[in-house]
């Protein structure tokens, strides 16, 4: 398996594009830039072929590039039924905040509910689907291999966003990050939403005080 980072503009989050060894294909984890020329570059000079987008949660910055990559690719897209329900809402806030551009941003539908599949096979590889509600009521967990990627539930050096308007709750990120520190080793390799990859080992003593 080969991943590779991709930082998200105007907001610096995580995008990663998971390859096989053999396969023509590829899949992508929170597109979440406005423009995505470079991805778009990166898969065409390469010659791979998006058939996956997966969304870790609903926030812009996670899901942005999203309706353009599928346009280009026909690729399908996974979320969960509550992420679905939040992007399928016209929403600004980052047009507003970065722009001052009042122009809305949706996505009207999805192909894959990780609410009803555990796991959707892409590549020849398993992508494993974790509810872990917290950060927002939405947010999934992927697990590949020995590699998690965790959008913005468990990150390195950053403290948890936690805004109630956003459905954000403490009691259900302690929850996910014990069902996290529950299931995996503490040498998974975590690739998170901000920030660069680490060990899950790492944070464990930070996210014991959380």
């Amino acid at each position: 398996m080969n991943v590779r980072r991709f930082i998200n503009f105007p907001v610096s989050s995580n995008s990663y594009l998971v390859s096989n060894e053999g396969f023509k294909e590829c899949v992508i984890i929170d597109p979440g830039s406005k423009d995505v020329t470079e991805l778009i570059s990166f898969l065409d000079e390469n010659e791979l072929r998006l058939i996956g987008i997966i969304l870790t949660h609903e926030h812009f910055d996670h899901v942005w590039g999203a309706n353009v990559l599928r346009g280009r690719y026909n690729a399908q897209i996974a979320c969960s039924k509550r992420c679905l329900q939040k992007i399928s809402i016209p929403q600004n806030y980052f047009n507003l905040l970065y722009y001052n551009d009042s122009s809305s941003f949706q996505i009207d539908s999805v192909d894959i509910i990780t609410d009803y599949t555990s796991h959707v096979n892409w590549v020849g590889l398993n992508f494993n689907f974790i509810n872990t509600p917290g950060h927002s009521s939405s947010s999934i967990c992927i697990s590949v291999n020995n590699a998690l990627f965790t959008g913005d539930t468990v990150m390195k050096g950053f403290q948890p966003i936690l805004k109630k308007r956003h459905e954000a709750s403490i009691e259900e990120l302690r929850n996910s990050v014990n069902l996290i520190f529950c299931l995996f080793p503490l040498d998974t390799t975590v690739y998170p939403g901000h920030g660069d990859s680490f060990l899950l080992g790492e944070v464990e003593e930070f996210y014991k005080s959380v």
